[in-house]
């Protein structure tokens, strides 16, 4: 891009008090961003959210999960099939995302405590880590030096989740919440606070402290995310 007699082939340039960005390549599947905004909201804070399950990942985490816990493949399959009526609720339309998510949930960690599922987290982290995609990490570290606050969103479970961003030194994780008992056991339900990422804008206003005036940039290989595009200001498709 040339601008005032400056040309920008990557990173990020400053022309005329105005910030140019160009982030990753252009091929069949991957596509280029490039935008600008006035340097006043420099200030701001600057929020970076990854897709976790497709993008920072190959897969879903939830249903990987689900499938180490249940102990191989056959364990796994039965679950599957004696959850195959929601399933087809779902398919229709029948129900929501949340009470299908939830139900397999209930079915495969059913009696399980708070610790025993942190534990297979913590042993999940090998079938996460060779699922990831490199250069989503590379754009991890990218965002960091850039001095991003790093946020992972998934529609999966965050217990699962958070093991695999502590590693990276993320704390903030949007994902689906389990409800625990008294006696740390998990009850077959979402927690209350769990709103199924249904208002991703209310939640990083009321989790991230984020206000209109920051920063927003989408990471997704995905080249449609209703809950990214409502609240980006920034659309990155890696």
């Amino acid at each position: 891009v040339q601008t005032g007699g400056k040309i920008l082939v990557s990173g990020t340039a400053t022309v005329n008090g105005v910030h140019f960005y160009f982030i990753g390549d252009a091929s069949q599947y991957e596509m280029a961003y490039h935008g600008y905004h006035d340097l006043k909201t420099m200030n701001n804070q600057k929020l970076a959210i990854f897709e976790f399950d497709g993008t920072v990942i190959e897969g879903n985490s939830m249903f990987l999960f689900f499938r180490e816990v249940s102990g191989g493949a056959i364990p796994y399959i039965w679950g599957l099939l004696s959850t195959s009526g929601i399933a087809m609720c779902r398919a229709l339309r029948l129900c929501s995302k949340k009470t299908y998510y939830q139900h397999l949930t209930r079915h495969f960690l059913r009696g399980m405590t708070r610790e025993e599922i942190m534990a297979a987290s913590r042993q999940f982290l090998f079938v996460l880590n060779k699922s990831v995609r490199g250069k989503v990490i590379a754009g991890i570290q990218k965002r960091r030096l850039d001095n991003y606050r790093m946020v992972l969103m998934s529609e999966g479970l965050a217990d699962v989740i958070r093991p695999w961003a502590a590693q990276f030194g993320i704390s903030d994780v949007m994902a689906r919440e389990l409800e625990y008992d008294a006696d740390g056991r998990f009850t077959g339900s979402f927690a209350k606070t769990d709103d199924g990422l249904a208002d991703l804008e209310s939640t990083l206003q009321n989790k991230l402290n984020a206000t209109q005036s920051d920063e927003v940039l989408a990471v997704s290989l995905r080249r449609k995310n209703a809950y990214l595009e409502k609240i980006a200001t920034r659309y990155c498709l890696l």
